[in-house]
């Protein structure tokens, strides 16, 4: 017995920086509460296209208005992304004529959770109730992000 490791000792988790990058999504399984702004199926260029157009209407300047337009790039992504789970949340009810499972959790079945993809196992009242929190923090910073400028514009006059 004395080359038996104590428990938990020996499940000590992936190694490499790629086992690890991956291992670090294993949680995510809607990405509507994601950390990370970008999920695999999201295509790089066109957060890059929304952030270029969000950027070219708010005009930061300087470090602190860099930060708060970065958050408000990564509210208005998160927003579409709701759009896009309510959109494939609807369509698969409406494909397997399951108009409950719209409305309550992912249910299981003989052990299986039931539901396929993204949308399937997210009910309406939780994708509602994510986007109205993710809509309040995009103009809650849209907000603050103006009262920056504002603050800046009013120095400048002031210097002038």
């Amino acid at each position: 017995m004395k080359n038996e490791k104590p428990i938990g000792r020996s499940a000590t988790g992936p190694k490499s920086n790629t086992g690890k990058a991956r291992s670090s999504k294993n949680a995510v399984k809607h990405g509507l509460t994601a950390a990370t702004t970008i999920l695999k199926h999201e295509c790089q260029n066109d957060l890059n296209a929304l952030r270029a157009g969000l950027r070219a209407s708010l005009c930061p300047v300087g470090h602190l208005e860099d930060l708060v337009a970065e958050r408000i790039v990564q509210h208005a992504w998160r927003l579409r992304r709701f759009s896009k789970v309510e959109t494939e949340t609807m369509q698969h009810a409406m494909l397997d004529n399951d108009f409950d499972m719209m409305f309550s959790p992912g249910r299981i079945t003989d052990g299986v959770r039931v539901g396929r993809g993204i949308g399937r196992d997210v009910p309406l009242e939780k994708i509602s109730r994510y986007e109205t929190a993710s809509e309040r923090s995009f103009f809650r910073c849209l907000q603050e992000f103006w009262a920056l400028q504002a603050r800046r514009q009013k120095a400048t006059k002031t210097l002038h």
